[in-house]
C-alpha cells in the first residue's frame, strides 16, 4: 500500500511511504529486539546449579553472579539421614545441570546415594556437570575437617568452582573471572583482619570435639592438641590417653559444634577442667539462625573464642 500526496507547486503526485514495507521493517526490528532480550535472559537462566551445602553455594553465587540462581541441598543444620529429606534432595537434583559437592566425609555417603537415585546423567561421575571440590593437606587429620573454614583454602576452592563454571559455560568466563577476583580480594581482607584479632592467642592451645576446626586452627597458627572424638567413634581409653597428653598444657578451650555430644563434652570437662564452647562450623540458609556469609562465619568463631578468659 502506497501513501501519496499531491504537490500543487509541481502539479504532480509524490510517493511518500510504502506502508507495507514500513510495517515489515518495524516488525523485523521488534522481532530482533525481543529475540535479543530472550537470548540475554536465557544466558543467565540456562543453567540450573545445585550444591551440597551452604558454604559452596555462597562461593558459587558470588562467582556466577547475582542473576544466576543457585540452590543448596542442605540448609546447614539438619539430620542428613532423614528419609523424607533424602527424597527431596533426589528430586532437587533430578534436573540440575551442575552439582558442586564438597569432599567432606560426613556428606559423602549421603551424596553418593542421592546422585545414584537422581538418575541425572549430567551430574554423574566423569561428567562435566559434577564438580567435586576437594582440598587436601597431608599434615592435617581432615576426615571431618571443613577446609572452607581456612581463607587460603577457601580461595583455592573458589578457583576450582571458577574452573567448573567456565567449563560448563565458557561464554561467561570473563564475568566469572571478574567476580572471582573480587571474591579473592574480599577473602584476603577478612583473613588479614581475623589474623590480627587472633595474634595474641598463638601461644594458646586448643582441643576439638572432632577434627572439624583443624584447618581453621592451622590457618591462624593456633596450637591443636587433637580431638576428643577419634575417627567417628571413641576408642577404648582414648579420653584417658588424651587427658595425659594435655596434662600441664595450657589448654584454652574445647572447640565443639551444635551436633557434638553434650554428654561427652561435659564428661571431658569434668575430667580436665577445660571449658568447651559451641561454634558454628559452616554457613546456614536464610531461614536458619547463624552466619550467612564466610566473613560473618569467621567473625562469629573468633568472637566466641575471644570471649574466653
Amino acid at each position: 500500500m502506497l501513501i501519496v500526496i499531491f504537490d500543487k507547486y509541481k502539479n504532480k503526485e509524490i510517493v511518500v511511504l510504502n506502508l507495507k514495507k514500513l510495517i515489515h521493517t518495524s516488525f523485523m526490528k521488534m522481532s530482533f529486539i525481543l529475540t535479543l532480550i530472550i537470548v540475554c535472559n536465557n544466558a543467565y537462566a540456562s543453567l540450573k546449579i545445585s550444591t551440597s551445602n551452604q558454604d559452596l553455594a555462597n562461593i558459587v553465587r558470588k562467582i556466577s553472579g547475582k542473576r544466576q540462581k543457585v540452590s543448596a541441598l542442605f540448609k546447614g543444620k539438619e539430620n542428613l539421614n532423614d528419609l523424607k529429606k533424602i527424597s527431596l534432595y533426589i528430586k532437587n537434583l533430578s534436573n540440575s545441570d551442575i552439582f558442586f559437592s564438597q569432599d567432606f566425609t560426613y556428606e559423602n555417603d549421603i551424596i553418593t546415594k542421592i546422585l545414584k537415585h537422581s538418575k541425572n546423567q549430567n551430574i554423574q561421575r566423569g561428567q562435566k556437570g559434577l564438580c567435586i571440590i576437594s582440598i587436601k593437606d597431608k599434615n592435617i587429620d581432615d576426615k571431618n575437617s571443613n577446609f572452607l573454614l581456612a581463607p587460603d583454602l577457601y580461595i583455592k576452592a573458589a578457583n576450582k568452582v571458577l574452573d567448573c563454571l567456565i567449563r560448563n559455560s565458557p561464554t561467561k568466563s570473563k564475568e566469572y573471572l571478574s567476580n572471582y577476583t573480587k571474591l579473592e580480594n574480599d577473602i584476603l581482607k577478612t583473613k588479614n583482619y581475623i589474623s590480627n584479632l587472633l595474634k595474641d592467642l598463638r601461644i594458646k592451645t586448643f582441643v576439638q570435639y572432632d577434627s572439624r576446626f583443624s584447618y581453621f586452627l592451622n590457618q591462624y597458627q593456633l596450637n591443636n592438641m587433637g580431638s576428643i572424638k577419634s575417627n567417628d567413634h571413641i576408642k577404648k581409653n582414648h579420653l584417658s590417653e588424651l587427658t595425659k597428653k594435655i596434662k600441664d598444657k595450657k589448654i584454652k578451650a574445647i572447640l565443639a559444634t551444635e551436633d557434638s555430644s553434650m554428654t561427652l563434652l561435659e564428661k571431658f570437662t569434668k575430667m580436665t577442667g577445660i571449658p568447651f564452647i559451641i561454634l558454628p562450623s559452616g554457613i546456614v540458609s536464610e531461614d536458619q539462625k547463624g552466619p550467612k556469609t564466610f566473613e560473618k562465619l569467621q567473625l562469629n568463631i573468633v568472637k566466641s573464642i575471644l570471649k574466653l578468659k
